[in-house]
């Protein structure tokens, strides 16, 4: 079997063929609950960070950034920055949310995901079996190595977004 981390054994199905399948009732409550807080978020006018450093997937993560009037984060090479950076800028101009896919990858947002826990941000992260979920908020169980994947979930969350900014513009009619 390839590299796990245990402590999501809780996500897991089973495993076939030296594979971890993930629970689909698993993915599917989690994910409900992500997609609440993101809408949660939205309908409050909140800015959500759609955030991803896999050069791969950065027009997928950008393309729905754009699409839900939110911003996205795809610059592979500025992964030093993250572990560089003074994030001081969150507490001033903080996003309500950050939506982060390959949390594990070696160009993870890792140092991101550590000062939005310093500045209070609720971060979403795609969970795959070998995903360190410490310093996440709401995961949902996924596989975050799979374009397809990445894809939906950030094409389900930038719905959300936008389904969220319908429902704002109808409290503001009544």
């Amino acid at each position: 079997m390839g590299c796990w981390n245990p402590a999501n054994s809780k996500y897991l199905y089973g495993v076939r063929n030296e594979m971890h399948i993930i629970s689909l009732p698993s993915t599917e409550q989690h994910l409900w609950r992500a997609l609440f807080s993101c809408l949660q978020d939205s309908v409050q006018g909140g800015r959500i960070l759609f955030v991803n450093n896999r050069a791969d997937y950065a027009d997928i993560v950008q393309e729905c950034g754009e699409s839900c009037g939110q911003q996205s984060y795809t610059d592979s090479s500025l992964v030093p920055w993250f572990a560089e950076q003074d994030f001081s800028w969150l507490n001033k101009s903080k996003p309500d949310l950050v939506i982060c896919s390959s949390v594990n990858h070696p160009r993870s947002p890792t140092a991101l995901l550590l000062h939005c826990n310093k500045y209070l941000v609720p971060s979403i992260g795609i969970l795959d079996s070998d995903v360190d979920a410490t310093h996440l908020t709401y995961v949902v169980p996924g596989n975050d190595d799979s374009t397809q994947s990445v894809v939906l979930y950030h094409k389900i969350f930038a719905r959300a977004v936008l389904r969220a900014c319908c429902l704002q513009r109808d409290m503001m009619k009544k």
